[in-house]
């Protein structure tokens, strides 16, 4: 008797979608189906190839589908890797395939996609989590995997750790780095202040990270900034330690140049994910009453080359 596969929709194919979902599809356990609203004839086609520093592989036939419709395809779980903009549409369309036993784990930037989430298909069964990944399209199905390449999952209200072990389970076998944390809610808020800083920062300069540290001026600009999103989160509860700025800051000086996905996006003229980072920035603090004058300064100039 043929063993059950895992059934797992990968909702956006692009640099961090295309990346995990294409190692989980070298995995013959896997029946992974792609949402790739522009390209997926292409990926059906040519499939999918990942440059990688671990290693390039080339997934040659390719389940890639416009649409949730589409795909004719109930799953398991549901991996949301489109941009935050897109979350609204993509839980619309979702309704209409998935069953009350498939889970959804966000890899989106943000904090409000998990809450979106949750109103839409309930607490149970939404995992809390993230990853870290230095990843690009080079072109149709072609992805640069430079960095990094890890899961951060973690137990919250209504999930427990059955389901959170279960997909650390299926995520390792498929050579996927991944951590279960033992506070989810902290690790995702540093994660998020990485995003806006560098996110945010190297899309208005235009240029990679590195040339942030390039000064004393710049590099204290940055520090600067650390603090008050720190002062942010402390307003919903999240304690930050000196080990913190360390993985935001330090870490990075250290790690080299690296293109955050926002400055991709500027360079190719793509729509601007800046309203998931400084705009819920600015509207977090003013709940909580914290004066944020760098992101105010900072909101403005991204309105500006928006416009």
């Amino acid at each position: 008797m043929e063993k059950k596969k895992n059934k797992i929709l990968v909702y956006g194919t692009g640099a961090v979608g295309g990346f995990f979902g294409g190692k989980l599809a070298l995995n013959p356990e896997n029946d992974v189906r792609f949402i790739a609203r522009s390209n997926y004839t292409h990926l059906n086609a040519k499939g999918l190839k990942v440059k990688s520093v671990d290693g390039d592989f080339h997934i040659k036939k390719v389940k890639a589908h416009k649409s949730p419709s589409n795909a004719k395809f109930i799953p398991e779980l549901v991996i949301l890797a489109m941009k935050s903009y897109d979350t609204d549409d993509a839980i619309a369309k979702l309704k209409k395939v998935v069953d009350k036993d498939t889970y959804f784990l966000s890899l989106q930037n943000g904090l409000m996609n998990y809450e979106k989430l949750v109103k839409a298909f309930g607490r149970k069964r939404v995992i809390r989590g993230f990853c870290y990944v230095g990843s690009e399209m080079l072109a149709n199905g072609i992805i640069k995997h430079s960095s990094n390449g890890i899961i951060i999952i973690g137990e919250s209200p209504g999930i427990s750790s059955k389901v959170i072990d279960r997909f650390h389970n299926i995520f390792t076998s498929c050579n996927i780095k991944t951590r279960i944390a033992e506070d989810i809610v902290h690790d995702i808020w540093v994660k998020y202040m990485w995003n806006c800083i560098y996110n945010v920062l190297c899309m208005i300069i235009g240029k990679n990270t590195d040339s942030l540290f390039s000064n004393k001026t710049s590099e204290a600009f940055v520090r600067d900034l650390y603090k008050e999103l720190a002062s942010v989160a402390k307003g919903y509860g999240v304690k930050l330690t000196p080990k913190d700025e360390l993985s935001v800051i330090d870490r990075v000086i250290k790690t080299g140049p690296f293109k955050p996905s926002t400055l991709q996006d500027r360079e190719k003229g793509k729509t601007l994910e800046y309203e998931t980072f400084t705009g819920d920035i600015l509207r977090f603090a003013s709940k909580k009453k914290v004066s944020v004058p760098i992101n105010t300064v900072l909101y403005s100039l991204l309105k500006a080359i928006d416009s």
